[in-house]
């Protein structure tokens, strides 16, 4: 596993047992760094940026 991989994984696990933890129920988390990551992936690589759009009008 790379180490951004790693990291995503370790931060989803963090939220998971933080939800578990408080027993919250409906709780919605925004991960607002990697939705920043994905505008700079599509910013870099056209073809995933058309993708993205292809993909969304399903």
């Amino acid at each position: 596993m790379t180490n951004t991989a790693s990291l995503v994984k370790s931060d989803a696990d963090d939220i998971q047992s933080l939800t578990n933890q408080l027993e919250t129920g409906a709780f919605s988390y925004v991960d607002i760094a990697l939705q920043d990551a994905w505008r700079q992936a599509l910013d870099q690589w056209p073809l995933l940026a058309e993708w993205n759009e292809w993909s969304a009008k399903d």
